[in-house]
């Protein structure tokens, strides 16, 4: 074999092995259904689901996924005694209650007497290998400082596979592969005042990470 027809076929053989992942990628998404023309622009993003960590501004709707919207209903139902899924109403339509971060929902709040029980979900997909109830707290910060309250439950649930993808497809970069169901009581006494904030932290070895959710007025004292 003459050096030349080496060269070539060393050539070929190169140009292959760098075009075929390229090619399997674009094959795979023009086999997405509605997927868009390859020859389109990438769309601007106009909305994101409600659970996204990406700072936005006011002008992207945050979406409450249709699927995400039935599982977490039927959670909140089966593990709250019936509780329907606490919404607000917001800029594009009811709207989750959520953390500052956009990771920690909360799904309701069941109220006695004397106290406060308050169901949650954490959408984090960098859940730590150890989530039991004592690498968690929870607390309510007012003007007095901060008060503690105490976790009843964590649990790891995976999260169903369409359930996923329909997060991934509504432009969710990472969907989490399990979430982390949260109950929390805290005492009647500690609710009444206008803009609490309940905080719940989750320890990770030396590390520990805080989501904040402010309360509207008309659930500081509910």
């Amino acid at each position: 074999m003459k050096r030349e027809t080496r060269a070539n076929l060393l050539f070929l053989v190169l140009f292959i092995l760098i075009s075929v992942p390229g090619a399997v990628i674009l094959v795979k998404k023009k086999m997405v259904p509605g997927a868009p023309s390859m020859a389109m622009p990438d769309a601007v993003i106009q909305r994101l689901p409600y659970m996204s960590p990406l700072d936005t501004p006011p002008q992207i709707a945050r979406i409450v996924p249709s699927q995400t919207s039935a599982w977490v209903a039927a959670l909140t139902r089966d593990r709250a005694d019936g509780s329907p899924v606490l919404m607000l109403q917001g800029d594009h339509g009811p709207q989750p209650l959520m953390s500052d971060d956009h990771l920690l929902q909360v799904t309701s709040i069941k109220a006695t007497p004397q106290t406060r029980t308050i169901s949650m979900i954490l959408w984090d997909p960098h859940l730590p290998a150890d989530t039991n109830a004592g690498k968690l707290t929870f607390s309510a910060i007012t003007s007095q400082g901060a008060l503690c309250g105490q976790i009843l439950q964590s649990e790891k649930l995976p999260v169903p596979v369409p359930i996923i993808r329909e997060l991934s497809n509504a432009g969710l970069i990472q969907p989490p592969s399990h979430v982390l169901w949260i109950v929390a009581e805290i005492g009647v006494n500690q609710l009444q005042e206008s803009g609490l904030r309940w905080v719940v932290r989750v320890a990770d070895g030396a590390n520990t990470s805080a989501h904040s959710v402010t309360l509207p007025a008309d659930h500081d004292s509910q």
